[in-house]
């Protein structure tokens, strides 16, 4: 075989493999590799029983000039004398030839077979320790376009690492290949012991229609020009593209109040920011692009699949450590919990940052050698600067008044425009469009009554009785039927005679506050044809695709509408919720959206007894003291009630909780108890409802800045938003707490 001998110094070697600092590292720089010769796919094999890995592309395999080259360390003709883009177009992903020399912090030993596009196969194999490599052009061998590596002598700690669930996963964002709406990089496909490991999620293109609100962006460096757009199913969201020429005369304040008609909040990134930067054209950033899609509540299982989170990328191939899902380096959760309460929150958010056409060898922007990030030099703070004073600052501002309803009113508008608007402030209620799934479960639209587990809502001839929870609570569960508006019965006698002179078949419903009302339902209206109809509250609440919402405070709501000639008004009643086991006025612990039916408090924690009455602006420290106590209180009498060990850490405690309520939950073949757990399902607003309200919880405590949040307030506590500790109090610890009762009552634990 022919040699080839290494021309530089051992020490220099020494130093390129002393920078890998995750064997993740090493198969991240082969993959990329196989971008740069324009593979369509790479395979990664992990041998768990040879202690080896294979990685197996099929671009344009070795040249014998790219073999004799390999001796330069640290020295890959890549991205020099403008040789900068493979075939594709693609700007290559190597600069330091860091993926070969990488290698020996993993193995032994080096082999690669080689097919390239002009025919010529090559053998090539490398030793640990040797100053030399060894190759052999070959003939009768049976290799295949492409280039394969195999690395052996892997380390048992190495091979544990790379082979478990939780490194194996990263691979699922490594590129782009999931965000982008045409495919520009390789598919990787990871293969464990010859079992293909599942990293298969949706494209996130084919379900964008599910998502509440998406941020696009793009920077232009030569102009310092940020291009911005917020795509949001909102008619008071101007879902313009904005072009920003970043500048010491530009306001970011003005923006927000001449396009989007919204007062600006008083929020400030201060601490975040390094002041005089993103004016300064000299300090240079490339030129990067992001989507930012946001999901608020009910995810299912192909959001939590698909993982929340911002990834950081450069040529469309991840940073190492941003692969990490729960690495929140925008501090989106300590914004949100701490700055202002927003739904731009690390686990709502499912999106990336992305430079594109990135040549580190001319960029200010520099990656540091083990390639996990940025060095956080100047330019570094520029971007980041740029992120938080335009971008993030935008988004927050638009949401905020999407959720608050505090848009600039117009004075010109009239009662359509007003309709318009008010239609728009209700999808404003944050939680509406995604629940469960967008309303697609929830809208009631043609499920007035229909499908609604057989029961034929019996209630159509009896003026609606029992139509009340159709679609406005089945929650994929019709026969669940969320059994919260049976109240709208009241005065439907007869209706079943339609009048087609009428839009309205009664004047009036009352519900309870946590239901929704379906403005469409048959019960309610005359009119089989719905085009032209135009509904307009007279008062600001919060209503979504036809939906009044749950959301939506006790009360009295005129609701006008409009069809033709005809204007005809529906005043919605909305009742407080019915609370037992102790006197509460206040917004803790009366209300929550995910279960019907009267709070029962009796056997509560006794810290939640000591808050009432207590204002939260004067005694906040108190609340946020107690919340982790109460929750630590719930999850031990549950467990008192199960065959389940407690353990040391609190996180463990409550996602084992909440796992094996899910497990009692399932419904076997014959189950004696079929009826009580359907009765739960009910409570809770159908199957569906009640498993996303688990996944959901379940989400935010294996997230580990989440028990870390509550943590620090029992021991450091500190005043958060209001709205924060009202989330913390009823739409977690309200349901687990009713929850746990309800499955005791019903004998299930």
């Amino acid at each position: 075989m022919n040699s080839v001998e290494i021309r530089v110094e051992e020490e220099n070697i020494v130093e390129v493999i002393g920078n890998v600092t995750s064997p993740f590292v090493v198969l991240s720089e082969l993959i990329k590799n196989g971008v740069d010769a324009n593979a369509k796919s790479v395979t990664v094999h992990i041998d768990t029983l040879n202690n080896s890995i294979k990685v197996v592309d099929n671009g344009d395999g070795f040249t014998l000039e790219d073999i004799l080259n390999i001796g330069n360390v640290a020295s890959s003709n890549k991205k020099r004398d403008d040789y900068l883009h493979n075939k594709n177009g693609e700007m290559l992903l190597g600069s330091k030839g860091l993926a070969f020399y990488s290698m020996f912090s993993l193995g032994e030993k080096i082999e690669v077979k080689s097919l390239n596009t002009k025919g010529h196969k090559y053998y090539f194999e490398w030793f640990k320790g040797e100053k030399r490599y060894y190759y052999d052009q070959v003939d009768h061998e049976n290799y295949a376009l492409g280039t394969e590596i195999l690395i052996s002598g892997i380390e048992e700690d190495n091979i544990l690492l790379l082979s478990s669930e939780k490194e194996l996963n990263k691979f699922k964002h490594i590129s782009l290949y999931n965000f982008q709406e045409k495919i520009t990089v390789p598919k990787v496909i990871v293969i464990k012991d010859g079992i293909r490991f599942d990293l298969e999620v949706e494209n996130i293109n084919d379900f964008k229609e599910e998502f509440d609100a998406i941020v696009s962006f793009n920077y232009e460096h030569e102009t310092n020009t940020l291009k911005y757009k917020y795509d949001v199913n909102d008619s008071r969201v101007k879902n313009t593209e904005l072009v920003i020429e970043i500048n010491d005369s530009v306001n970011v304040n003005d923006i927000i109040k001449d396009t989007y008609s919204i007062k600006p909040l008083g929020l400030s990134f201060e601490d975040f920011l390094t002041n005089g930067l993103v004016e300064r054209k000299e300090v240079s950033v490339p030129n990067f692009e992001g989507k930012w899609f946001m999901k608020r509540d009910r995810k299912n299982v192909k959001f939590h699949k698909f993982e929340s989170g911002i990834r950081l990328y450069v040529n469309k191939f991840a940073l190492y450590n941003y692969l990490n899902k729960n690495n929140d380096w925008l501090q989106l959760t300590n914004v949100s919990q701490v700055k202002k309460n927003n739904n731009f929150k690390q686990h709502n958010v499912f999106g990336y940052v992305n430079f594109d056409q990135f040549n580190e060898l001319e960029a200010g922007l520099k990656i540091s050698n083990e390639r996990g990030g940025f060095i956080e030099n100047i330019n570094y703070h520029k971007f980041m600067d740029i992120l938080y004073m335009y971008i993030l600052y935008i988004t927050i501002n638009i949401d905020y008044a999407v959720k608050n309803n505090s848009f600039i009113p117009s004075s010109k508008e009239g009662p359509d425009q007003g309709g318009q608007d008010q239609r728009g402030q209700d999808q404003g209620g944050q939680d509406q469009r995604g629940q469960d799934q967008g309303g697609q479960d929830q809208r009631g639209q043609d499920q007035g009554g229909q499908d609604q587990g057989g029961q034929d809502q019996g209630g159509q001839d009896q003026g609606g009785q029992g139509q009340g929870g159709q679609g406005q609570g089945g929650q994929d569960q019709g026969d669940q039927g969320q059994g919260g508006q049976g109240q709208r019965g009241q005065g439907q006698a007869g209706s079943d005679e339609e009048d087609e002179s009428k839009i309205l078949k009664i004047p009036q419903i009352t519900i309870s506050k946590g239901e929704n009302c379906y403005l469409l339902d048959p019960t309610i209206i005359n009119l089989k044809n719905t085009s032209g109809l135009k509904i307009i509250p007279r008062s600001a609440c919060l209503i979504v695709d036809n939906v009044f919402s749950h959301d939506n405070s006790h009360g009295e709501y005129s609701i006008d509408y409009y069809h033709s000639d005809l204007k005809e008004t529906l005043l919605i009643k909305v009742q407080k919720r019915k609370v037992t086991g102790m006197i509460n006025d206040d917004d803790f612990f009366t209300t929550s959206n995910h279960f019907n039916g009267t709070i029962d408090l009796r056997d509560i924690s006794g810290l939640v007894k000591q808050l009432v009455g207590l204002k939260y602006d004067d005694k906040y420290l108190l609340y946020v003291i107690s919340f982790r106590a109460i929750l630590e209180e719930i999850v031990k009498k549950y467990y008192s009630k199960r065959p389940l060990i407690l353990n040391s850490e609190f996180k463990d405690n409550i996602t084992g909780m909440l796992s094996d309520i899910q497990s009692v939950l399932r419904i076997s073949r014959n189950d004696p108890l079929e009826q009580n757990k359907l009765e739960v399902k009910k409570v809770f607003k159908g199957h569906h409802a009640l498993n996303n309200f688990l996944v959901g919880v379940n989400v935010k405590f294996a997230n580990e800045n989440y028990d870390k949040f509550l943590h620090s307030l029992t021991h450091n506590p500190s005043k958060i938003d209001k709205g924060l500790a009202l989330e913390v109090a009823n739409d977690i610890i309200l349901p687990l707490h009713t929850l746990s009762n309800l499955l005791s009552d019903q004998g299930i634990i």
